[in-house]
Formats: C-alpha cells, structure tokens, sequence
C-alpha cells in the first residue's frame, strides 16, 4: 500500500499499541539496548493498555499499574490468552517467570513448564527469557547444568542489548569457575555496557577501582583490607 503523501508524519508512523509496549517494556528492564526508565517503562505499558494492548493489560494486572488491582492469576489466565492467539514472545516469557516463582495454577514452582515456555521465547530470541534460561542453565535449576551452555545464552541477551545479561557476563567472566576462566579485560568490557544503561550494579563495578588503569580500591577499614566479593554472588536473573 502506496501511503498517502499529504498524511502528517506523526500519524503515518504513529506506533501501535504493542509497539508501545515492548518500548515501556525495554525501558523498564534496560532491554534492547534502552537505558533503564522505570517510571517511563510504566507509564508506557499503561498508554499501551489504554489502547488495547492485552500483553499490556496482562503486565498491568500482574504489577498492580494503570489504576487495576494486582492479581497474578487473572494476570496469567490474559498472558495464556495472548500466547494462544497472538504467538507473543513476551507472554511466553512472562508464563514460564510466573511459573518458575509459584505464581502459575498450581501456586508453586513448576520448574517442568517453566523451562517449556522459556524455552518457546528463546526460540523468538527474546532477550530477557534467554538471560534468565542461562540463569537455570547456570544453577541447574529445573534442567541439567551447564555453565558452556548458560555463558553462551548470556552472551545472545547481551548480545540483544539486555543490561542484566551484560552485567552478569561482567561477573562470570570477574570470578571466573570451574569451566570459565577469570578474564578482567571482557569483564570490564560487560560491566560498562551494563553501567551505560543505567544498571546499578554495573556502575558499581566500574567505579570502584577493581580493574587496570582505574585508580585503586578505596579501603573500607583503614588497614589496608578491601572487601572480596564470593564469586557469582550478585548474578542474577528476571525483572530489573
């Protein structure tokens, strides 16, 4: 279809719904290279409600936003409506998060589906379900561990632009483990990408003078001691 060449811009590219909710969504969790925004992330996916999005009417039930009552079960029930009409990535997403925290019928953790549902966003490359894959991966949380597998999930979400992959690419590659050695130069490299969309944590990294050519450590007792962080205590996964 040919666009009428009098239409003004702000309506021949006005964005849909959806659209605006996958950019509150992406300025909510720092996701597809956005800065994290959570106010914005918020007020975006309540506009996309307001005109009809029902992923975003499913994220609003689920948090409580846009004036409706939080419910997690009628926020599952639109998520399974969405994924079997629309094949939305980011309702498979959201079941398979509900399901691993005990928010799905049962009201406890059904790792079993989880996994199954995780892995359909996956398949979509959807950034934030592959960072938190590589979490389960990683722990062997409700399938077999494998740290190669997780490092290379983490690496595509990253890879996306999903600042919490990136900040715990940061720390895999800071503490190293069994099956991944230490390497501070692509650690430092993570924990910036991660720090430059606003990620706390990262900024934390990046900031406190662990890394060559930043200034040293601040001592935090006066005797020349620094603390030491346990490896892999900050990685984490879901919701920003």
């Amino acid at each position: 279809v040919v666009p009428n060449p009098n239409t003004p811009l702000n309506q021949l590219y006005r964005k849909t719904a959806s659209d605006v909710f996958q950019d509150g969504w992406d300025h909510m969790m720092g996701d597809h290279f956005r800065p994290i925004d959570k106010r914005k992330g918020e007020t975006l996916i309540a506009n996309a409600m307001n005109n009809g999005s029902e992923i975003a009417k499913g994220f609003c039930t689920f948090r409580g936003w846009g004036g409706l009552e939080k419910n997690s079960t009628d926020a599952f029930d639109i998520f399974m409506n969405v994924a079997s009409s629309e094949e939305n990535p980011n309702s498979f997403a959201m079941i398979g998060y509900m399901l691993k925290i005990g928010l799905g019928p049962k009201k406890c953790k059904d790792m079993e589906e989880a996994i199954k549902w995780l892995k359909k966003a996956v398949s979509c490359n959807h950034s934030w379900a592959q960072c938190m894959m590589a979490y389960c991966i990683q722990e062997g949380e409700g399938i077999k561990k494998d740290e190669t597998t997780a490092l290379n999930l983490y690496l595509e979400s990253g890879k996306l632009g999903y600042s919490k992959a990136r900040y715990n690419l940061g720390e895999l590659y800071h503490y190293g483990s069994q099956f991944i050695k230490v390497n501070k130069k692509k650690a430092l490299y993570w924990y910036t990408l991660a720090a430059q969309q606003g990620h706390d944590r990262a900024r934390f990294k990046v900031d406190n003078g662990e890394f060559e050519g930043r200034k040293k450590k601040k001592e935090n007792d006066g005797k020349g001691k620094h603390r030491k962080a346990k490896r892999g205590s900050q990685i984490y996964y879901g919701e920003q």
